[in-house]
């Protein structure tokens, strides 16, 4: 059973940066299905998604990486 409607998939998508905050504005689960869904739906819709960010890569913060060397000394 489907818990949203299509006015609330266009403001959620008009109100987030990508898919992941749509479906959690929708109240639904990250997972692949929800997303397929998701995704599906804003294409049939034809939804304009220009604002979205794309794949998060970078967008958290950096870990401090040490070096081989600092991890590997003799002692």
């Amino acid at each position: 059973m489907q818990r949203w409607t299509d006015a609330k998939l266009a403001c959620a998508v008009a109100s987030n940066l990508g898919i992941s905050g749509v479906l959690r504005d929708l109240g639904l689960s990250r997972g692949p299905g929800n997303w397929r869904a998701i995704a599906r739906r804003i294409s049939i819709l034809g939804l304009d998604t220009s604002h979205f960010k794309g794949k998060a890569h970078g967008t958290t913060r950096p870990r401090n990486i040490r070096s081989l060397e600092d991890i590997l000394q003799k002692d």
